[in-house]
Parts: structure tokens; sequence; C-alpha cells
């Protein structure tokens, strides 16, 4: 189910992850069992944007990184056949849920992320939130991996995903810790 987002958070939303640092580009860790995947797909500016995200549950230690032994991994890949350069992702965090670790994997012919982190506003609005320096067009390339680790199974939550220069936002159910 589509909703439009408010201006007035959508600006507050956008300055927050603008000033943001940006995450380092690892790839996930191997050794994880995929948990749950999903794909997320709505009309935008006369085409579709989709938002592909799986869940990942560490059963033991890594090997060769940090050690996520019983936790998730979140992660979430943009794709986009619509009119609209996508510039913005922010996923939710529900007010009793954590995120930690936002990474990203940059492999292949992708659009990282120039930021790509947590952000807490006062309150209990919390969200990881990427903003994209270059557009996801509609030119074949997908967002880079967009991850990160939390102690909480996946439920439902609510993911923003839009276009800064004059783009309408819509919110699209992913999955959210």
């Amino acid at each position: 189910m589509m909703k439009r987002i408010k201006s007035e958070k959508l600006l507050a939303m956008l300055i927050i992850a603008a000033l943001t640092t940006c995450a380092s580009a690892m790839s996930i860790p191997a050794g994880w069992t995929e948990h749950k995947e999903s794909t997320a797909s709505y009309g935008i500016f006369g085409g579709q944007a989709m938002v592909e995200s799986d869940v990942y549950y560490g059963y033991g230690p890594v090997t060769g990184g940090p050690s996520y032994q019983d936790k998730y991994i979140y992660a979430y890949q943009v794709t986009n056949n619509s009119g609209l350069g996508l510039s913005f992702f922010s996923v939710g965090i529900s007010p009793a849920g954590d995120a930690f670790d936002p990474d990203q994997d940059i492999t292949g012919a992708v659009v990282p992320a120039s930021s790509w982190a947590v952000v807490t506003s006062p309150g209990p609005v919390k969200s990881v939130n990427a903003l994209f320096a270059d557009t996801i067009d509609n030119d074949g390339k997908l967002s880079s991996i967009l991850w990160f680790v939390s102690d909480y199974a996946p439920t439902s939550g609510n993911a923003a995903l839009f276009g800064m220069a004059g783009g309408i936002p819509f919110y699209t159910a992913t999955p959210t810790p």
C-alpha cells in the first residue's frame, strides 16, 4: 500500500541524511543464512521502482570479519525503471528496534550511496538513510547493496524512496527491525 509522506517530514529527513557521513564499502559477511526475502514494487513517474530486501541471520562466528553471531543483517537494493532519477532511500526502524554498522557492497556496475547512516531524530523516530550523489536512473544500473545489522528479527515497516529534484515520495512496506 502506498502512502504519501508529508513535505515537512521529507525536508527533515533530507537535511538529516545530508549531514550524515559516508559509509565504507564492505560486502555482506560470508557465512549467513537467508531468513526472509521480499520485493516491493510501486509505480512512480510513468514506470516502476523496486526495492529488493533480504534478511540474513548469523548462526555462528564469521571468519575474517566482524562477529555478528545471533544478529540479523538487513540488505536492500534499489532498481529504477521510471522516468525519475532516484536519489534518496530511507528505512524506518521501529521504536523498539535497533540498527547499527551500516555499510554497502559496491561490487559491479552499481550506483554507490554517498551517505548510508543510522539517523536518530528527537523522539523515538529512527531510520537508516541513503543519499545518492549520482541518481539511480532507468539505465540498468542498480543501487549498491545497502545493509545494516540488528539484534531484532524482521517485521514489516515503512521505507521511502524518491528523487530529490522534484519527485513525489511514497511509502512502501519493507522488512525492518
